[in-house]
């Protein structure tokens, strides 16, 4: 059964583990969040992003690199916070054309994408209208 049914969506955090990935935070690595997360635990529900506009993520990778290594990596839900001095009203469309070059490119599937959108929309029909 896994994490199945004890949550219905996680956050991984913008923290580095070098026994889980040498490379990524957990909010961007593949190795945390499909291969244990995923894989080993069992999750099938969302993923959510933590701030993709934190200093330590813009200053290491930038907010397009971020956001299509957070997608690669299994997350569905992607976090954009706006919650800086310096704001950018293009910051959601730099990250919707970063994700349609990479799909137009093939460094992103639109199998992922799709599959986290079914996640979200499976999400979503379970929270009752108001």
């Amino acid at each position: 059964r896994g994490l199945n049914g004890l949550a219905d969506a996680v956050m991984p955090a913008h923290v580095f583990n070098q026994h889980l990935d040498t490379w990524h935070p957990a909010s961007l690595s593949w190795h945390t969040i499909r291969r244990l997360l995923r894989g080993r635990l069992g999750f099938g529900g969302v993923v959510v992003s933590d701030d993709l506009l934190m200093g330590a993520i813009t200053q290491n990778y930038g907010l397009e690199e971020a956001a299509l290594l957070a997608l690669g990596a299994g997350v569905d839900v992607l976090l954009v916070s706006e919650n800086t001095v310096r704001r950018d009203a293009r910051t959601a469309a730099r990250v919707v054309t970063a994700i349609q070059r990479a799909l137009d490119e093939g460094r992103l599937t639109r199998a992922t994408v799709r599959a986290a959108l079914k996640r979200v929309e499976a999400l979503r029909a379970r929270i009752p209208p108001r």
